[in-house]
């Protein structure tokens, strides 16, 4: 292949296949390709023609390298040839290297994507504030007056507006409206849902119906001098119970929606 590649004016890497970390562990691939296929261990299912697929040093690789530009003629010096080699496939490692943060968004919080839906709620423009941001100040705004009546507002007020900022901040206004759709969902098909967790307290989360009920104090302020709610992520899921609908007997079923009241990374 490497003559081939030199024929055709093509560059050439250096590969190892590789599918274990030691010569010894080539055995055990052996038998967890088996069991993958539900076959036989037997010589026919064995894909490897040696032990060779570990993970090589790279003065192993070197060698290789050299062994390969040797018989396949390339040049007259083949160490040179395969420096190059190497270089050439440090050279395309490099291109492909990926950081785990950076480019995967490993060790960040990713929440769905949807398409807003304001289900007939107009959301006021906030400056600074994201389309799900204002949004969700929509939805818990036109809620107070079913869920609050003629009751004083000043303090309500000024507790729904710290939430709502801390939410803002750290960026889950779609988390909470998520979580709030699949809640809708939930008792639309008659479905029984409750709330539990840090969050079952949370202002927000009640006007959104995702709770039943707010306390005046939660164990979590939702103030933004709180670090040590800054540092974790909520904790927010709607599921429903299927054993609670295989065990009713009135054909209802049970669901929970659980979410943490420290919305935060």
């Amino acid at each position: 292949m490497a003559g081939v590649a030199r024929q055709a004016g093509l560059g050439t890497v250096l590969t190892n296949a590789v599918r274990y970390a030691d010569r010894r562990d080539a055995p055990t691939v052996d038998v967890l390709d088996a069991a993958r296929r539900l076959v036989a261990l037997d010589r026919r299912h064995v894909d490897r023609g040696n032990a060779e697929g570990f993970l090589k040093s790279g003065k192993e690789m070197a060698e290789v390298a050299e062994e390969i530009c040797r018989l396949a003629g390339l040049a007259a010096d083949p160490a040179r040839e395969a420096r190059q080699l190497l270089a050439r496939t440090r050279a395309v490692a490099d291109r492909c290297a990926l950081d785990p943060r950076a480019d995967l968004g490993l060790g960040e919080v990713h929440f769905p994507e949807f398409e807003l839906s304001a289900g007939g709620v107009v959301p006021r423009a906030t400056p600074g504030a994201s389309p799900a941001d204002a949004l969700l100040r929509a939805r818990a705004e036109g809620a107070v007056g079913d869920r609050y009546g003629s009751a004083p507002r000043q303090v309500l007020w000024k507790r729904l507006d710290d939430e709502l900022e801390v939410i803002r901040e750290l960026g889950y206004a779609s988390y909470f409206l998520t979580v709030g759709d699949v809640t809708d969902l939930i008792r639309d098909m008659g479905v029984r849902c409750a709330a539990r967790g840090s969050g079952a307290g949370s202002l927000v989360n009640y006007l959104l119906g995702i709770s039943g009920s707010t306390r005046s104090a939660t164990a979590c302020s939702w103030s933004g001098s709180s670090p040590h709610c800054a540092r974790r992520c909520p904790t927010s899921t709607s599921t429903s119970s299927r054993r609670a609908a295989w065990r009713s007997t009135s054909g209802s079923s049970t669901a929970t929606a659980a979410s943490g009241a420290c919305a935060s990374r």
